[in-house]
């Protein structure tokens, strides 16, 4: 009777062992793939988009500001 429970035993921790090392073997790569390129793809484009347009205005406001004064400096205007 011990020896069946032991051996029942044994077969809930190989099955347990072997689940954890598949799940996390899988789960790994998965979710390793799919993040990696999901958020590879939406940080590339939101960073671009944002940087683009933030990065555009606020040159475009600094250098304007800038220029306007140094051209009016040089110009003596």
């Amino acid at each position: 009777m011990q020896v069946l429970k032991q051996l029942e035993n044994y077969k809930k921790v190989w099955l347990n062992i072997w689940l954890n090392i598949w799940l996390n073997i899988w789960l790994n790569i998965w979710l390793n793939i799919w993040l990696n390129i999901w958020l590879n793809i939406w940080l590339s484009i939101w960073l671009n988009i944002w940087l683009s347009i933030w990065l555009g205005i606020w040159l475009g406001i600094w250098l304007g500001i800038w220029l306007g004064i140094w051209l009016g400096i040089w110009l003596g205007i």
